[in-house]
């Protein structure tokens, strides 16, 4: 259908370059005509040409032209041309072709009457039909004519699938749009289909020609002069309907182009141009980097979900509630939905404050962040337009702090692609596409650094609001795994509560009033912060936060008015440790006697508040004795004095399948008995709280 003479030898013509897209090299061959329509057939190409080769008188077409014949041409090396298969030579047009993927099925255009001689091929008498064959072990198989042939019209320029049972041609076949529509047909169980039209957002009233798919994009040719005669377009089959988008001015020129193939999208591949006066194949190649494997973009959305799981549930005293305090910026509730202003630092504290008083009762927790960017390109851009809608992209709020980005890349799932760090794009129909933003830059030891992210942009033609919504997230695993400062899980059954009454940087002294006024509260219990270098007085101990509630409204009733509720674990408030031996202050027997003294009760008194406080809490006793006396009389009399500390635990209220009792006599001294001082240390009873 395209005849044009060219006359010159076979050479690489490079640096050839419309635009930035691509790099595109002409391929001048020895053809003496023009040559067009390339098709990938293993790793050659096959071509038209209209070049004169007969010997004897050939057919012309009604403009005097000689009729098209398939050449083999090899553009990497080629220093010659050949004919393709005799089979495919006859005295009238052969070709276009176009092959499977592996190059052993093909369907070839070509003039249905070949039999006519010394006649001028008129197309209205005689038009162009498809035919297909299969490259066996002898060969290629006898050309077969597809079903829907008619010389009522003409059937040319096709395209295979990769497979080879998906056929794309060109017609005038009635049903059309106006002069060549793009059909397609289907091969099931050997037979080919009734054609379908494409329909009329690919097809128009103009000439769509020269069709080849690609994965699942549909490249064609069509007349309607955007930049000149025949520009190229491509088209998404994955997506019904689709709008065709031209290619860039870097393909399309002020000429005619067409028959453009390409095995990756675009990434390389040919097509046929006369920018130069005459029909010729042109190479081109992607100036645009490959980006592979790219992540997914985190979203800078500063807006999160915060929760504390260590949280209790508050409920019986309706006046506590949870709040947090965000760099003074208070919100109420144990999980909230908050949005900070911007990357920074922030402190967080979450407590329980007594909304009737006003007051803080608890402080549940408090921790230090730090709110970066993710360190990734990134692409600013709505998440929603309208179909046909001009919308603006950018690649500003991109962070790579140690790496300065000289070139921006933008890949687009409707096969489009952009440079530049400020873009504008239009999708013209519904649907879901795909974004890819690439970035080349170098480091600041000059190595080139590339790195690359995808987002999702939805096309809603329903889309009216242009205003961003609000994503809440939970709180990322990187900032919850901030250290706390109030450090010891919120676990009812390890933690004790208390009321820190009074807080001095000096200890008090033992007349001072205040400790007079805490003296109705019962006993107290005095700690010294080291890191805080202060000094608490702490009243009740308790089970769960809210048990003290009216012992601190109390305290507070009476002055102590920074009053506050404070957890601990036992070992913490009681200076007692957990799963390690310790020796309590006094407990201690008279001569050859079990029976314990005033003072050792005082004592075994806070150790009876720890083993009720935490039920899970077991208890080893373990008497010892000096030297002086028999072997047998010291264990024997060891293992009454550690029944007899049992025995007053189990009348306080402990379970006695919580304790063991246990008498080493003098087997296990602690010094060496010379002295008075020394059998004292020996006479002693160890004890272990052990977790269970």
């Amino acid at each position: 259908m395209r005849k044009l003479i060219c006359i010159g030898f076979f050479i690489l013509i490079p640096l050839v370059n419309f635009g930035q897209q691509y790099s595109i090299t002409c391929i001048e061959t020895p053809h003496r005509g023009s040559v067009f329509s390339p098709a990938f057939w293993k790793s050659s190409l096959v071509v038209c040409s209209d070049q004169k080769d007969r010997f004897l008188r050939t057919v012309l077409d009604e403009s005097g032209k000689e009729p098209l014949d398939l050449y083999v041409i090899n553009p990497f090396n080629p220093d010659s041309i050949a004919r393709f298969d005799e089979l495919f030579r006859t005295n009238y047009s052969d070709g276009p072709i176009s092959f499977n993927h592996d190059g052993g099925k093909c369907i070839v255009s070509r003039n249905l009457k070949t039999e006519q001689k010394n006649k001028e091929l008129q197309i209205s008498s005689n038009p162009l039909g498809l035919y297909e064959s299969q490259l066996t072990e002898s060969g290629w198989s006898t050309l077969k004519a597809l079903p829907f042939n008619d010389t009522a019209y003409t059937c040319s320029h096709p395209a295979l699938d990769y497979s080879g049972g998906v056929l794309f041609f060109t017609s005038n076949m009635p049903g059309g749009y106006g002069g060549f529509d793009i059909w397609k047909s289907v091969k099931t169980d050997g037979e080919w289909s009734k054609p379908i039209n494409l329909g009329p957002i690919i097809n128009s009233a103009k000439d769509e020609l020269f069709p080849s798919v690609c994965k699942k994009i549909l490249y064609f040719a069509c007349n309607k002069k955007v930049y000149g005669g025949l520009d190229v377009y491509q088209v998404n089959l994955d997506i019904s309907p689709s709008i065709p988008v031209i290619l860039d001015e870097t393909i399309n020129s002020s000429f005619d182009e067409f028959g453009l193939i390409t095995k990756d999208n675009l990434e390389s591949g040919y097509f046929s141009s006369n920018r130069n006066g005459i029909d010729q194949v042109w190479s081109f190649v992607s100036n645009f980097p490959k980006f592979d494997a790219c992540d997914d973009q985190v979203e800078i959305s500063f807006c999160y979900t915060l929760f504390e799981e260590n949280s209790f549930e508050l409920g019986e005293i309706e006046s506590l509630i949870y709040e947090w305090n965000i760099n003074e910026d208070k919100e109420r509730g144990v999980k909230i939905d908050y949005c900070f202003p911007s990357v920074g630092e922030y402190e967080i504290t979450l407590d329980i404050i007594d909304t009737v008083i006003g007051k803080t009762y608890y402080n549940q927790s408090y921790f230090y962040l730090l709110l970066e960017y993710e360190k990734q390109p990134y692409i600013t851009a709505p998440d929603t337009v309208k179909p046909g809608e001009l919308f603006s992209l950018n690649g500003r709020e991109t962070f790579l702090p140690d790496v300065k980005v000289d070139e921006y890349y933008w890949f687009f799932s409707d096969g489009s692609r952009q440079q530049g760090l400020e873009i504008q794009h239009t999708f013209n129909e519904p649907g879901t596409y795909s974004i890819q933003l690439g970035i080349i830059g170098k480091n600041s030891a000059l190595d080139t650094i590339r790195d690359c992210v995808t987002r999702i942009i939805v096309c809603d033609p329903n889309y009216l609001n242009h205003d961003a919504m609000v994503n809440h997230t939970d709180l990322p695993d990187s900032l919850k795994n901030q250290q706390y400062f109030y450090t010891a899980p919120n676990d009812s059954l390890s933690l004790v509560y208390t009321v820190e009454a009074i807080r001095s940087t000096e200890k008090l002294a033992e007349n001072d009033p205040r400790l007079k006024t805490l003296e109705p509260f019962g006993s107290f219990t005095l700690k010294h912060i080291e890191k805080e270098n202060v000094y608490i007085y702490l009243v009740g101990n308790f089970n769960n936060v809210e048990e003290p509630h009216k012992l601190w409204m109390k305290i507070i009733e009476l002055g102590f008015e920074q009053a506050i509720v404070r957890s601990f674990t036992p070992d913490e408030l009681m200076q007692i440790p957990i799963d390690e031996i310790f020796v309590l202050e006094n407990i201690q027997f008279e001569s050859s006697k079990w029976d314990l003294t005033p003072e050792s009760i005082t004592e075994l008194n806070k150790l009876i508040e720890i083993l009720l406080l935490f039920p899970d809490l077991d208890l080893l006793i373990t008497a010892h004795t000096d030297e002086k006396g028999s072997l047998q009389n010291n264990t024997l009399l060891s293992q009454k004095r550690a029944e007899s500390v049992k025995e007053f635990l189990v009348k306080a209220g402990v379970n006695q399948s919580r304790l063991t009792a246990e008498g080493h006599g003098e087997s296990r001294p602690i010094e060496n008995n010379d002295t008075e001082e020394s059998r004292k240390k020996n006479r002693r009873v160890d004890f272990t709280l052990i977790s269970n």
